[in-house]
This record gives C-alpha cells, structure tokens and sequence, in this order.
C-alpha cells in the first residue's frame, strides 16, 4: 500500500515537472523568436521614421515642453543659457521632437555657469543639496516626493550627485522635471589616454563612496576640481567635456573630447515649438555621449524616469503611471 502511495506521489511529481520544463522551454523558444524579431526590426529601421509617443507619455511630454519654456525663460532673466544634453538633443537631432520613449528634459552647462547657477538657487530659489542621504533603496526619490509634497506646484530645485534636478508638481507622482547638468573644461595637457585612465579611475572611487551617501562623493568632487594637479581647467580651453557631477561621467563611456567650436556658439533652435539652445555641432555632441547615436538602444520603448518613479511608489504600495496602457 505505502509503495502504491509514494508511486503515485512521483508519476504526479514526474507529470508536473515535465509540465514546468515543458512550459520553460516554449517560453524560451518565444523568449529567442521575440528577440530575433526586434534586433531585425532595430537593424531595419531607420530610427528618424519611428512615429511620436501616444497616451500618457505623450500627456507627459506636452506637459513637461511647456515646464521647459517656463524654466528657459526664467534662466534667461539671470543670462544663464543652457543647451540641450543628452536625450533630448537626440530627440532634436534624429527624431525632430522627443524620443519616442523619453521622458525628462537634459540640459547642458558649463561649469561656471553652473556654479553661478547654484549660487542663484541657493539665495532665491527653493532649493536643497543632498547631503545626508544613504544610498538606501528609493531614498532619492523619497527625498524628491517630501520636497515636491512640502512646496506643492512651486518650482523646487534639488542638487544631486549626477545633475540639478528643477521640479514643480504635487508629489513624485505628477512632477515635472528639468534635469540641467555640468560640463567641465580639461587642460589642453591632458591626451584622450590620460583623461580615459583618470575616469575610470574616478568612476570607481564615486561608486565606492556611494554607501558613504552624497556628502562623500561632493567632497570628492570639490576636491578634484580645486586640486593643483586637477585634470580639468577653470579657465578655456579646447577640451571639453562632461564634467564630474554629471550621469554620464559615471554611466559612460569615454569617447573623445567637444572642441571648443564644436560646442560654441551655441545655436538658436526650435524643439516642438520651444525656443531652445543647441550645440554648434549638435551631431558631434552626440558622438560623445552615445557614440553612433543612429542605432537604436536596446532599452527602445522604456521610459526610465517613469519606470524609477513606479518602483518607487510600488515599495509604498501606490497606483503606479502605466504608461504602457496605450502606445
């Protein structure tokens, strides 16, 4: 009776577990098609022809292009004139409007300017330096939501250890985000070789004292700009690059410097109907942040500030933004 009993235990164990491996395999085999499928569509297609976003993203990005023209004309009044950076002058240059899938706006700015507009903030601005974070899970977006919520639909702006971050909205939830970061002069001593080595270098040393929290790495970051053997120059020179402080300084990879007249002047543009800054060779620019800025990203569709602020209010057990809804 007891081996009838356990015979029967394993032919419904043994069915089971042909089930699971049976399911597993068909689901890599649609896993390997569904791959297949978009890396030849991404091969095939000219990225520039991609349509527009649809739904809530969409919503999204008409509300933060008007965010945009609010913030470039209040940095006007204080002659502080930022570029486009990053996404957004991809968006300009391959797509004549947004990413399909992007979701903030990135600005550009000299370290100067960049101090002085830290200086302007500081005095009459809402404004906060992160410094007494942990680099605990969603702590910075914890710290974004109580500053947001504190000064509902007031303009806030928050230095973090990547960019200027300038909110306005109610909670995390709904806020729009203007994201203006540093770029850095180097000294015409310095070869691609040296810069290279000494970024990587620094890239290791910022990960390493993110569990220190951000005080740590402002520390390192003021005292590598101030040093007398510093890399970079406080004053022109033909080398440009993006500068510590910045995301992509720690994201990126190295890929040549911005010559002075390849960034300035900067050039008078429209983006969506909103007067804006670009590069004086905008394609150049790119080629320094993305390299062949013309192939599509394997993250294609994912609007990563949204999916930041959805893990986020999950751990709080909120309605996240589905933007996937309808695309």
């Amino acid at each position: 009776m007891i081996l009838y009993i356990v015979k029967k235990a394993f032919r419904i164990i043994f069915r089971q577990l042909y089930k699971i491996f049976r399911s597993r395999k068909i689901l890599k085999a649609e896993n390997a098609e569904l791959k297949y499928q978009l890396n030849y569509l991404k091969n095939h297609i000219n990225p520039d022809n991609i349509k527009p976003a649809t739904g809530i993203l969409r919503e999204y990005q008409l509300a933060e292009l008007k965010f945009l023209d609010e913030v470039m004309k209040l940095l006007k009044q204080y002659n502080i004139t930022p570029f486009f950076d990053g996404g957004c002058l991809l968006g300009y240059c391959r797509h004549k409007g947004f990413v399909p899938w992007d979701d903030d706006i990135d600005l550009g700015l000299l370290r100067t300017d960049f101090e002085r507009l830290l200086g302007i903030m500081e005095k009459e601005w809402i404004f906060v330096k992160m410094e007494r974070l942990t680099d605990s899970k969603h702590s910075f977006s914890a710290l974004y939501d109580k500053i947001i919520k504190e000064n509902p639909n007031k303009i806030a702006a928050v230095l973090s250890t990547t960019c200027i971050h300038i909110f306005r909205g109610t909670s995390l939830k709904d806020a729009l985000n203007v994201e203006i970061f540093p770029y850095d002069y180097v000294k015409d001593s310095v070869s691609e070789e040296e810069y290279f080595k000494y970024k990587e270098k620094s890239k290791k040393k910022i990960r390493q004292l993110k569990i220190f929290g951000p005080k740590k790495i402002f520390d390192f970051y003021n005292q590598e700009l101030n040093s007398e053997n510093s890399v970079f120059s406080k004053e022109k020179t033909n080398k440009i690059t993006d500068g510590l402080g910045n995301f992509a300084f720690i994201e990126y990879k190295f890929r040549g410097f911005l010559k002075y007249d390849e960034l300035f002047p900067l050039k008078e543009a429209k983006f969506e109907g909103v007067d804006i800054y670009v590069p004086n060779n905008p394609e150049r620019a790119l080629q320094c942040i993305y390299g062949d800025y013309m192939r599509l990203p394997n993250d294609i569709g994912i609007a990563h500030s949204i999916e930041d602020i959805n893990a986020y209010l999950k751990d709080k057990g909120q309605d996240i933004i589905d933007y996937r809804e309808k695309f």
